[in-house]
């Protein structure tokens, strides 16, 4: 098992944030074995929650998701959180 951990901070369009310097709210525990097998770096991994209602139909207003800051080519497929 590997540890994810949830940052108390929200994706949002408007004022950027960024992940160092802030406060941790928790961490998940996910089998690496999953990790893994995406090509996931655990350490990469954070989870954060979403802030609005720009992305609704695939994104809600509070759910929370899980950030792979290591993609880092815009010309992948996919959702994108900028920090």
């Amino acid at each position: 098992m590997v540890f994810i951990s949830i940052y108390e901070i929200e994706a949002a369009a408007g004022t950027r944030r960024s992940f160092e310097g802030e406060p941790i709210k928790t961490s998940l525990q996910f089998p690496r074995s999953e990790q893994t097998a995406q090509g996931l770096d655990p350490a990469q991994v954070v989870g954060v929650q979403v802030r609005g209602d720009s992305m609704d139909g695939t994104l809600a207003d509070g759910d929370w998701v899980l950030v792979n800051r290591a993609a880092r080519d815009p010309k992948q497929e996919g959702c994108f959180c900028c920090w």
